[in-house]
C-alpha cells in the first residue's frame, strides 16, 4: 500500500468514526424515503435469487445487511468504522450465526483473504473511498482494479 493510500485510508476511517460517533443512523437509512426506496430496489434486483456467501462492503449499522439475510446462507459484513460495526452487531444479534463482522479497510481485508469466494459482492456507497484522494484516471482505477481481482 502506498503512503498516499495509507493516509487516505486513515483519514477515511477517522471521518467515518466521527460521523457515527455523533449519532445513530447518521445517513438516515431507516427514515429517509430515498434510502428506503433505494434499499428496496437493490433487494428487488436480486429477485428470488439465493446465495451461498455474500460480501457486503461498507455495511455501516447493518440496515441493508438485515435485508440480505433472507438471500444468503452466510454474510461477511465489512466496515471501516468500529462504532458502526458495534451497532450492526447489536442490531443483528439474533443472526450472529449467519453474519460475520470485520472492522477493516476492504483493500487490506481482501488482500489477507484472497482465498475467499463470494456469490455476491455488495458495494453500496463505498466505491469513491477505494481510489486515492485527489486522483483521477488510471491512478484512481488501479486500487479498484486490484480490489476486483
Amino acid at each position: 500500500m502506498s503512503l498516499i493510500t495509507w493516509i487516505h485510508d486513515k483519514l477515511t476511517r477517522r471521518k467515518m468514526e466521527r460521523v457515527f460517533k455523533k449519532k445513530t443512523d447518521p445517513y438516515r437509512y431507516r427514515q429517509s424515503s430515498y434510502e428506503l426506496d433505494r434499499f428496496e430496489k437493490m433487494i428487488g434486483i436480486l429477485n428470488s435469487a439465493a446465495f451461498e456467501k455474500i460480501l457486503e462492503v461498507g455495511c455501516g449499522e447493518g440496515v441493508f445487511t438485515q435485508r440480505l439475510l433472507s438471500k444468503a446462507k452466510s454474510i461477511i459484513a465489512l466496515d471501516i468504522s468500529e462504532i458502526s460495526l458495534n451497532r450492526a452487531r447489536k442490531n443483528l444479534s439474533g443472526s450472529a450465526h449467519k453474519v460475520h463482522f470485520f472492522q477493516a479497510n476492504v483493500r487490506d481485508w481482501v488482500e489477507k483473504n484472497q482465498d475467499q469466494k463470494f456469490d455476491l459482492v455488495v458495494l453500496s456507497e463505498v466505491l469513491y473511498y477505494l481510489g486515492e484522494a485527489g486522483s483521477k484516471g488510471q491512478a484512481w482505477e488501479m486500487p479498484f482494479q486490484r480490489f476486483l481481482q
